[in-house]
C-alpha cells in the first residue's frame, strides 16, 4: 500500500506525493496528473509564496481561491504531454505575471 504525503492543499488544487510519483489534482481532474520531480518544488514554493503575499497584504481568501483556480486551469498538460514539467510551471508563472498585477487586473475586471 502506498503512503501519501500532501505537499500543498487548496480547494482548487492539491499536490501530493506517494512512494512512486508526485501528482497534481484540480477539481476537474479527479485522478490527478503526474508532475515531474523537478517541477514539484517550483510549483509548491510558488503556491506557498503567493499565499503568503495574499495574507500579508490583506487580500481576501476569496481572491486567493480565484488565483488558485486560475493556476489550476493552466495546469492541464497538453494531450501530447503525459505529465507536467518544469517548463510548463515556469510558463504558468510567467503567464500570470506579478501577483500584485494579477490582483489589480482581477479587481478591475470584477468592478
Amino acid at each position: 500500500m502506498f503512503r501519501s504525503i500532501t505537499l500543498f492543499k487548496a480547494p482548487a488544487l492539491t499536490v501530493w506525493r506517494n512512494d512512486v510519483d508526485t501528482y497534481v489534482r484540480t477539481n476537474n481532474d479527479l485522478p490527478g496528473t503526474i508532475i515531474h520531480e523537478d517541477a514539484v518544488n517550483l510549483l509548491v514554493d510558488y503556491l506557498k509564496v503567493t499565499k503568503a503575499f495574499f495574507i500579508n497584504y490583506g487580500y481576501s481568501r476569496k481572491q486567493l481561491q480565484v488565483f488558485y483556480k486560475d493556476v489550476a486551469q493552466k495546469l492541464y498538460p497538453r494531450e501530447e504531454e503525459k505529465a507536467i514539467n518544469r517548463q510548463m510551471i515556469s510558463g504558468i508563472i510567467q503567464d500570470l505575471g506579478c501577483v500584485s498585477d494579477w490582483v489589480h487586473l482581477h479587481q478591475q475586471n470584477n468592478s
